[in-house]
C-alpha cells in the first residue's frame, strides 16, 4: 500500500467523525433538549376537530440530558409519533403565558444510530465493489458535501449572487469529483471541462426557465419561515437557480464520465475507422445513457413530489389549474431544464473528448482507463 494509498483510507475513516464532530459544535438552540423515554404514562388516540382527523397520542415520563436539563423526570405530551421505552428523542421547553410554567413538548425522534447503521453500510457496499476507486469516491462524496454545507449555505444565507455562487461551488464540487476520483489524466480534463459548460448551459436556461414562469422561489414552507428569519433579505428565485444548478452536478458527472470512457475505449481499439466515425459511435451510446437517466431524473423529482401529486389527486380543482401553481411548478422547471442540461453534456464531452485523445497512442488510452496516480 502506497503513502497516497494510507492517507485516502485515514481520511475516509476519520472522515465521518471530523465532520460530526463540526456539526456538533454548532451552536445548538437551548429550549431543545435530547432526553430517554422513562416510561409511557398513556396512549391512545387524540380527536383533531379543526383537520377532521384522529392521530395517536401518548403522555410521557422522559429524563432531559445534557448538562443544563433539569435533574427531574418530566411529563411529554406526544401526538407525533409513537415512541417506547428507552427511546431517544428531542424535546422543545416553552413557557406558558399565562402561568409562567416551563412545558415541554415532543418535537423529533432520534435517527442518528440508524443513520450512521445505514451509512456504513453505504460505505461498506461501496468499497468493497469500487475497492479504491470506491474509496476515493466516498472521499470525493464528503468533501462535496464539506464544501455545499460550509461555503454555499454560508455564502447564499450572507446574500452572495446565487447563481454565480452556485456555478462557482459547482466548478469546485466538479473538480474534485472528477479529478480526485478518476486522476489527472486528458480524459479527467475533458470530462471537468465538458460537464462544466453543461452546468454554465443548465444555469442560463434555468435563468430563463424561472423568469418564464414566474416563479418566486417561495413554492415551500421552509422558504417562507427562512424569508422570516432572514428579514426578506435573500433572493429567493435566484436560491431555486442554485437549487437546479446543484442538483444536477451529479448526473453530469456521470454523464461525462462515461462519454469520455467510451470515446477513450473506441480511440484504442479506432483501426481504420475515421474520428468522424467514432465520434458518431460514441454518441449513439450517450444516446442510451441519456434516455436511461432522463428517466431517473424524471422519477427521482416525482418520487421526492409524490406527496404533492396525490394532494393534487384529491383537489376539488381541476390539474391544469393545480400545476400552475408555484409548488408544481417549480418541479417541472426543475426536471426539463435539468434533463435539457444532461441531453446538452453528451455531445459537448464527446466532443472535447475527440479532440484531447485524437492523437492519444492507445498504450496510454488504457493507462488513463486505469486511473493510474502518480
Amino acid at each position: 500500500m502506497s503513502t497516497m494509498q494510507r492517507a485516502i483510507l485515514i481520511l475516509t475513516i476519520l472522515a465521518p467523525f471530523l465532520f460530526w464532530g463540526v456539526v456538533e459544535a454548532q451552536e445548538i438552540d437551548p429550549t431543545i433538549f435530547e432526553a430517554v423515554v422513562v416510561r409511557v404514562i398513556e396512549e391512545g388516540k387524540q380527536e383533531l376537530p379543526q383537520l377532521g382527523m384522529t392521530v395517536d397520542s401518548q403522555t410521557l415520563e422522559v429524563k432531559l440530558l445534557g448538562e443544563t436539563a433539569p435533574d427531574e423526570l418530566i411529563k411529554v405530551e406526544n401526538d407525533y409519533i409513537p415512541v417506547a421505552e428507552g427511546q431517544r428523542v428531542f424535546v422543545r421547553a416553552s413557557t406558558n403565558n399565562f402561568t409562567e410554567e416551563i412545558q415541554y413538548g415532543l418535537i423529533e425522534v432520534k435517527r442518528t444510530g440508524a443513520l450512521w447503521w445505514l451509512f456504513g453500510l453505504f460505505a461498506a457496499v461501496i468499497i468493497g465493489f469500487g475497492g479504491w476507486q470506491g474509496v476515493r469516491s466516498l472521499v470525493s462524496l464528503a468533501a462535496s458535501l464539506f464544501i455545499i454545507l460550509y461555503l454555499l449555505v454560508p455564502s447564499l444565507a450572507s446574500g452572495a449572487p446565487p447563481i454565480l455562487t452556485s456555478i462557482g461551488i459547482a466548478f469546485l464540487i466538479m473538480f474534485g469529483a472528477v479529478f480526485f476520483t478518476h486522476g489527472f489524466t486528458k480524459k479527467s480534463l475533458a470530462a471537468f471541462l465538458g460537464s462544466m459548460i453543461a452546468i454554465v448551459i443548465t444555469g442560463a436556461l434555468a435563468w430563463l426557465a424561472v423568469s418564464a414562469t414566474m416563479l418566486t422561489g417561495f413554492g415551500s414552507d421552509e422558504s417562507v419561515f427562512l424569508n422570516v428569519n432572514t428579514g426578506g433579505t435573500l433572493d429567493f428565485s435566484g436560491l431555486l437557480l442554485g437549487a437546479i444548478i446543484i442538483g444536477v452536478l451529479g448526473v453530469l458527472d456521470d454523464i461525462a464520465i462515461t462519454q469520455v470512457a467510451v470515446v477513450g475505449e473506441l480511440l484504442a481499439l479506432r483501426g481504420t475507422q475515421s474520428l468522424r466515425d467514432i465520434f458518431w459511435r460514441a454518441i449513439k451510446v450517450g444516446r442510451e445513457h441519456v434516455a436511461a437517466l432522463v428517466n431517473t431524473l424524471v422519477l427521482a423529482y416525482t418520487g421526492a413530489a409524490l406527496p404533492l401529486l396525490l394532494w393534487v389527486s384529491t383537489a376539488s380543482t381541476n390539474f391544469a389549474l393545480e400545476a400552475n401553481r408555484e409548488i408544481f411548478a417549480v418541479e417541472i422547471v426543475r426536471t426539463l431544464v435539468g434533463s435539457i442540461g444532461l441531453i446538452m453534456c453528451v455531445p459537448i464531452t464527446t466532443a472535447l473528448a475527440m479532440y484531447l485523445l485524437r492523437k492519444t497512442p492507445p498504450e496510454e488510452l488504457e493507462k488513463m482507463g486505469g486511473h493510474h496516480h502518480h
